[in-house]
């Protein structure tokens, strides 16, 4: 038998923002947990599963997308459940960073074109300021935040009149009470 320890998963919340997780109280109610930024949390994976069943879509999973980070999986996490090109730790980000300020770009390309997540793409760029790379890899990662922060335009659609008054015309005009 696990033991409790084992039970749980150990989350990061890798964003500034607070976020709300569902989790279960002793009694089995749901209930939310305000996560700050940057702080880390359990869950058991049933809370878990919940949490990713109520996600609107894949990309509004938080255990998905990057917003969460997995520290330590619990005995009996099924890691495809979990598993995305945004599952990127602290640690595999400063491994390309040291790499693309050691002249060799190519991992930081591979790791900007398979993310989708705007979270984790601010993360490497935070990464390349703060360690103070080459401008050509900081702005490789620019522009990709910059790529997945657009949002399709939306056609602007002119009105037409639908009445017009003659100047002069009381008896076009509509009435004020």
């Amino acid at each position: 038998m696990a033991t409790p320890q084992q039970d749980v998963e150990i989350w990061r919340n890798t964003t500034a923002g607070m976020r709300y997780v569902k989790s279960l109280d002793h009694m089995g109610r749901e209930t939310y947990t305000l996560v700050q930024g940057g702080r880390t949390f359990s869950l058991l994976p049933i809370e878990r599963q919940l949490n990713q069943e109520a996600a609107a879509t894949k990309a509004l999973d938080p255990f998905l997308n990057g917003t969460f980070q997995l520290i330590r999986k619990a005995s009996d996490t099924n890691m495809a459940e979990i598993e995305s090109p945004n599952a990127v730790t602290d640690r595999e980000i400063e491994r390309v960073v040291l790499e693309a300020i050691g002249g060799d770009e190519v991992p930081l390309e591979s790791l900007l074109a398979k993310i989708d997540s705007f979270h984790v793409a601010q993360r490497v760029y935070e990464e390349l300021v703060v360690q103070n790379a080459r401008a050509s890899s900081i702005e490789m990662a620019k522009a990709r935040v910059n790529e997945l922060t657009e949002r399709p335009s939306v056609p602007v659609v002119e009105r037409e009149a639908v009445t017009t008054v003659a100047p002069g015309n009381p008896a076009a005009a509509p009435a004020h009470p």
